[in-house]
């Protein structure tokens, strides 16, 4: 049998239903356009922040199922001819997460995938039809919803956070693909305060939590983990390379040069600008040295990052990030050490972003597409 081609797409789609007629259609394009490159063979697609980041879930209900629908009858999706869309918007449940599960399966692959029944404890077969589940998920016996405990949020506050968990059979290999939305940094300043943050902290308890709960079977866990820069150590490296002078208040951290009084770096709790010899909005690597919430699991696995942060960009412009965080490679694509053994090493691997010249909301769509070990 011939290695099927699997890509995993995670976006946190929140700015798309608050500003749905600017972003949705350009939005959809770049999707649509991505399948017709890559052509997986199986497509799994999570979405977090489903609805928008504000209260609004119940006033875009339409919207969403429109979001869907409009997937499931776009032309370059007609040989996906099972659909299968798992969407949180009980907004009113106290386990509610605002997150998706959506997977699109070639119909030269569809005898071969069995999805696994948390009911039933079994695999079962699949049919073609396009379906969407948004109402009664605790009664669904296909996914496996579950919200972080209150002790493991930061403000010890509930918010949306947590994980949608699905369980699958492609060519006789068993795999877990996890929707995953961890807590952000509520305030830039806090976050400046230690190494790691608070923050980091307790993503990494969370995120333990998850990878506990799924056990020893092979994981891709893709998601917006929020994961941000060790803004500390950042902090230190600017004022390592020039002479700067800080300013510090409830309000606001500053770096300015002492020779020049430029304004290095300006931090508030919900602004984050920096001006830096070696920073543009087109090069941004020297960022990567910061980032290492995800090496902080041994039995978590990551293909080399060579995409620009996924987050914050400017929603108005095709590119460029604004400034009310610092760029954070937030949306990532994870995988077990058992997973690695499913990646075809022989064949080509791809782990990127999607729509860098394109208007997809402050969040852009990251994706790994790889080829199935199949026995």
């Amino acid at each position: 049998m011939a290695p099927s081609c699997v890509c995993l797409v995670t976006a946190n789609v929140g700015s798309l239903f608050e500003k749905p007629d600017a972003l949705i259609p350009s939005w959809t394009l770049e999707f649509v356009d991505f399948v017709q490159s890559k052509r997986p063979m199986f497509l799994a697609l999570h979405v977090q922040e489903v609805g928008g980041k504000a209260n609004d879930w119940g006033k875009n209900s339409l919207l969403i199922k429109n979001f869907i629908t409009n997937l499931y009858g776009h032309a370059s999706f007609k040989s996906y001819m099972c659909c299968r869309a798992f969407l949180d918007q009980e907004h009113e449940s106290p386990l509610f997460t605002a997150m998706g599960n959506i997977y699109f399966i070639h119909e030269s692959l569809l005898p071969d995938v069995q999805i696994f029944s948390f009911e039933k404890s079994e695999f079962q077969n699949l049919k073609s039809s396009r379906e969407f589940t948004h109402t009664d998920l605790a009664k669904c016996e296909f996914i496996e919803r579950i919200k972080f405990p209150i002790e493991y949020f930061p403000s010890r506050r509930l918010s949306r956070k947590g994980f949608i968990r699905t369980k699958w059979q492609i060519a006789g290999e068993t795999l877990d693909l996890v929707n995953i939305h961890l807590f952000h940094d509520d305030s830039n300043l806090t976050a400046l305060e230690e190494s790691p943050s608070q923050y980091a902290v307790f993503r990494r308890r969370a995120l333990e939590f998850c990878i506990s709960h799924i056990g020893t079977c092979p994981a891709f866990i893709f998601g917006d983990f929020n994961f941000r820069l060790d803004t500390k150590q950042l902090a230190s490296y600017f004022q390592s390379r020039r002479k700067l002078v800080s300013q510090k208040s409830d309000k606001l951290f500053s770096l300015i040069c002492s020779i020049s009084s430029d304004i290095v770096l300006h931090v508030e709790p919900k602004r984050f600008k920096f001006n830096s010899n070696e920073s543009s909005d087109e090069d941004l690597s020297f960022l990567k040295a910061f980032d290492k919430e995800s090496s902080n699991f041994d039995s978590l696995r990551e293909r080399e990052v060579v995409f620009p942060p996924s987050y914050p960009f400017c929603e108005e412009q095709i590119n460029g990030y604004n400034s009310s965080r610092c760029p954070s490679w937030c949306d990532r694509v994870l995988y077990s050490v058992t997973a690695e053994q499913l990646i075809r090493r022989d064949y080509p691997v791809e782990y990127n972003m999607m729509g860098l010249r394109t208007r997809m909301g402050d969040h852009k769509p990251i994706f790994f597409k790889f080829f199935l070990n199949t026995q």
